[in-house]
This record gives C-alpha cells, sequence and structure tokens, in this order.
C-alpha cells in the first residue's frame, strides 16, 4: 500500500468500528441507555476533497461536493476546530 502525503486541511482521528461477529444492540430504560456491541478504535484519515471535487458527481458517485457559505457566524466549539 502507498502511503499517501497528508494536505494541510486533512486531519487524523479515531473512530470506533463495530468488531465482526459482535451486536449493536441496544437496550432503553427509565433514560439509560445500554449497548451490548463491543468496538474497536481505529486510526483514520479523514481528507479534504476539494481539490479533487470535479471527480465526485452525483452521477459517478452518489454524491457531489459544493461550496457553501454559512450564516453562522461563531460556533461553541471552534476554539477546538483547526
Amino acid at each position: 500500500m502507498t502511503a499517501l502525503t497528508m494536505s494541510p486541511h486533512d486531519v487524523s482521528t479515531t473512530v470506533q468500528y463495530l468488531i465482526p461477529g459482535s451486536k449493536n444492540e441496544r437496550y432503553f430504560s427509565k433514560g439509560i441507555e445500554v449497548n451490548i456491541g463491543k468496538y474497536e478504535d481505529k486510526n483514520i484519515v479523514v481528507r479534504d476533497a476539494r481539490p479533487i471535487r470535479d471527480q465526485y458527481t452525483l452521477e459517478t458517485a452518489g454524491f457531489q461536493l459544493v461550496d457553501h457559505k454559512s450564516n453562522v457566524l461563531l460556533l461553541p466549539f471552534k476554539a477546538n476546530c483547526r
């Protein structure tokens, strides 16, 4: 497998995947939630696809990337964002 170079907008993070063979069953009772699924952490890279946005169309990929300017001025968690 070829190593890919990280761009300035790519982000390394950890996600939890359900372990194969484990069941994702949830039980609820009086405001308590119990999940009996077994998960494992996987390190991933979320890549910035904007430089190659033209490769993704509704017809070929089932989605497409579009520009959008938010009207939100300040997010409460913005200090944690890069």
